[in-house]
């Protein structure tokens, strides 16, 4: 398959805001302690650090497709099943991170949780409340499964795509692996319950993600031919 320069040079333009995006969400998790419960997503809907992170993902899944994209671009000579299953484990992963991302933003932080911590709510209303944002609390764990492990495999098998490369390329693979050790670390940690792990990860799990995005940036900007 070949794809233009244009697309690279886009592509990479993309890399490059989708890096600096996730630079803003590790920087605002030294803002924020990561809820561990209901009642505290609840407290922290108007935390600016928090709330602007779940911002900050949403468009970096946004944003980050096309990126994805260009990898197979790039790689579907030389390792077209690697690549093409990567892609749509990370088209998985997107997708449903994205619904999950706006579902957070839009119906429990401004929907419900406002509605149950403004003045004058009535205690039926916050008991009808309660009911939806439990309901929704409960499907989490599926959620997280679903976006965790299609995050994991997909970089996994970008790493096997792009390790026989050069330069920058094998810097990018390098970097998808510590993505997917990373993500199946906090996989651990949410199902293991291992809270420990949890408060490391917490700070260390964005960096793989936006130095990835910045070398796979670089690399697609270096595009002198197509592929």
């Amino acid at each position: 398959m070949k794809l233009s320069v244009n697309y690279y040079k886009t592509a990479g333009v993309c890399a490059f805001i989708v890096g600096i995006l996730g630079v803003i969400w590790w920087l605002l998790t030294f803002g924020y302690t990561a809820p561990a419960n209901l009642e505290e997503m609840i407290a922290m809907m108007d935390d600016f650090a928090y709330t602007t992170t779940d911002w900050c993902i949403l468009l970096m899944l946004m944003i980050g497709l096309p990126v994805s994209w260009g990898v197979v671009g790039k790689k579907l000579e030389s390792a077209p099943g690697l690549v093409t299953v990567g892609f749509f484990f990370f088209l998985t992963f997107g997708i449903i991170d994205q619904v999950y991302r706006a579902l957070r933003i839009f119906t429990f932080n401004y929907g419900w949780a406002a509605a149950y911590t403004a003045e004058g709510a009535t205690a039926e209303a916050k008991e009808e409340l309660m009911e939806q944002m439990t309901g929704f609390y409960s499907m989490l764990p599926a959620l997280y499964f679903v976006i965790i492990v299609s995050a994991v495999v997909g970089a996994f098998l970008y790493f096997l795509a792009t390790w026989k490369g050069t330069g920058i390329e094998k810097g990018a693979s390098i970097f998808y692996l510590l993505v997917a050790v990373g993500m199946f670390l906090l996989g651990v940690g949410i199902f293991g319950q291992q809270a420990w792990l949890l408060s490391i990860l917490h700070y260390l799990y964005p960096i793989p993600w936006f130095v990835v995005m910045f070398m796979v940036g670089t690399w697609f900007w270096k595009t002198e031919q197509t592929f």
